[in-house]
């Protein structure tokens, strides 16, 4: 008998969700923003860009495959970055437009969630993503 109670408790444990946190997406949905229509500009960083692997992560299995695309697209800034700096060496300022740099990068800027979009600024040469209030940082 004590066999058994020592075989089904961890069980019962694993089975109930044990130390589980709820998820932050169910209560996103039930709160939204005051404002639907509202948007702001954040800096474009790994965390505003991109779209692949971020269901991903959390444990020992899946957290190599978000972090794989965290660094597809940190590269892909990083190139853009590097972009920039080059174009303004030689020119002496920034592109006039992000269409004007797109054949320089090495590699296409990371896709965005919908709803989401780039914004260049041709005065800094900065990289900006404009997208709802309220929206989660991926």
């Amino acid at each position: 008998m004590r066999r058994a109670l020592w075989l089904f408790a961890p069980l019962a444990l694993v089975l109930s969700g044990c130390g589980q946190a709820p998820q932050s997406g169910a209560s996103a949905a039930q709160n939204p923003p005051a404002n639907p229509g509202a948007t702001e500009i954040v800096p474009a960083t790994m965390n505003t860009v991109g779209t692949k692997g971020r269901d991903y992560g959390g444990d020992p299995i899946t957290e190599p495959i978000s972090q794989y695309w965290k660094v597809q697209d940190r590269l892909a800034l990083d190139t853009y970055n590097y972009a920039m700096k080059l174009y303004y060496a030689e020119h002496g300022e920034y592109p006039p437009t992000l269409e004007d740099v797109k054949p320089l990068l090495a590699m296409p800027l990371p896709p965005l969630k919908p709803g989401h979009e780039y914004v260049y600024d041709p005065k800094t040469g900065q990289l900006f993503v404009k997208r709802p209030t309220g929206a989660p940082a991926q």
